[in-house]
């Protein structure tokens, strides 16, 4: 399977050094295309100060538009996508891309570049094939970001309706739809997709370190720590919503010698906004531990000590490239039903507790810290293999490559 077409993948940040979900989504799309193109170019249209390091490819935003998507941070990209084409100099850059580029299909991830490309490949008078690469439904996710921040209804009503109609314009027009999950392919048929691929999240396979083990093992034993259940996410909407409501705020129900282990921004959030005027929620910090950002070393030396991974993701769009981290590692897994969308057929291996109340949650919690690990047969062990990129990728690629 190969192809001599040429690939230009448009983004909203750069994928150099990924940290969040959707830079190590982007990046192994890339990857895989690599595979099987013979030329795959990825650019990022993107606020500077928000994304530090970035490629030689990546187009940073300036003047007033770079100033407006900073301080603007519940939709800053929509305003990258609008800039795109308000921008002169922008402008100029994109077009001089696609003139030297020349290229034969154009994917964006995440509707909001589209805003803008979609002018500047109509006036210019070319006719790629678009892929649409799907993360979420982004009104889904929107709403809840700015109803939650105080947003005013306007301003709500406003956003959406530019979403939902570049969304729609995608999904009835583009020349492929990938979704991560069912859900969501099923909402792009409703607005008029003919068909769609299904491209779950994955994960790259773990990288074994034993010095970060040694490290891991030798803090938590200083600390007299006995087990550890770990919750590893950003401060994105959807974890710091389930981590309040599944887990709360109140650990009482943890043994004395166990901690809540608390990696990526949802730690620092919690420090950063924590009350700890309230007597109620004081004890929290005595049976939780945040350890902030990892590496990709560190984070496998953690989920390697972990004894239980806990997913306690109750909404949002997509699905959870956690949920594939935590099915690779082969550890005891706490999870809601809805942090397994997009991974159902993975429901069957053992070591799961599913719980969708906060008192069953916390209650799978403590008998997942008692229960003894059971191994995986041969063929579980090969199921959970799957959750890796090149698996959750595969039909995506094949249908690209047709294009």
């Amino acid at each position: 399977m190969h192809s001599n077409k040429r690939v230009l993948i448009i983004s909203c940040y750069p994928i150099k050094d990924p940290l969040h979900g959707g830079q190590k989504r982007v990046a192994a799309v890339v990857e895989e295309y690599k595979k099987v193109f013979a030329r795959v170019k990825y650019v990022a249209v993107f606020v500077r100060e928000h994304y530090p390091v970035y490629d030689h490819d990546d187009i940073y935003l300036t003047g007033r538009w770079a100033t407006a998507a900073l301080h603007d941070h519940l939709t800053s990209d929509i305003r990258i996508g609008n800039a795109m084409v308000e921008s002169p100099d922008l402008r100029r850059k994109l077009e001089a891309l696609l003139r030297s580029y020349k290229p034969d299909i154009i994917q964006v991830d995440q509707c909001f570049p589209y805003i803008g490309l979609r002018q500047i490949i109509q006036d210019m008078g070319i006719r790629p094939k678009i892929i649409y690469n799907s993360q979420n439904i982004e009104t889904v996710i929107k709403e809840d970001v700015m109803t939650i921040a105080g947003a005013a209804d306007t301003d709500v009503a406003e956003a959406l309706a530019i979403i939902e109609e570049v969304e729609t314009d995608l999904a009835q027009h583009a020349d492929l739809v990938a979704a991560v999950s069912k859900e969501d392919g099923e909402y792009y048929l409703s607005l008029g997709a003919k068909r769609y691929v299904l491209a779950s999240n994955g994960i790259a396979t773990l990288a074994h370190s034993p010095a970060a083990v040694a490290y891991w093992h030798k803090q938590f034993k200083a600390q007299g720590i006995d087990a550890i259940a770990s919750f590893i996410g950003s401060s994105h909407l959807p974890n710091m919503q389930g981590m309040q409501q599944m887990i709360g705020l109140r650990l009482g129900f943890f043994p004395a010698n166990t901690r809540l282990v608390l990696a990526g921004g949802v730690g620092r959030h919690l420090k950063q906004y924590f009350d700890y005027d309230n007597m109620l929620d004081s004890t929290f910090w005595q049976r939780a531990i945040s350890v902030g950002f990892l590496s990709e070393s560190q984070l496998s030396g953690l989920l390697e000590v972990s004894d239980v991974i806990l997913l306690p993701i109750v909404k949002g769009g997509g699905s959870n490239l956690k949920t594939a981290e935590a099915i690779l590692s082969g550890k005891k897994i706490v999870a809601t039903t809805f942090a397994f969308r997009g991974y159902e057929s993975h429901l069957t291996l053992p070591n799961i507790w599913i719980a969708d109340t906060p008192e069953k949650f916390r209650a799978a919690i403590t008998e997942a810290l008692i229960t003894p690990l059971k191994k995986r047969s041969k063929s579980q062990e090969l199921q959970a293999q799957t959750v890796q990129w090149h698996y959750s990728l595969k039909q995506l690629v094949e249908e690209a490559v047709k294009l």
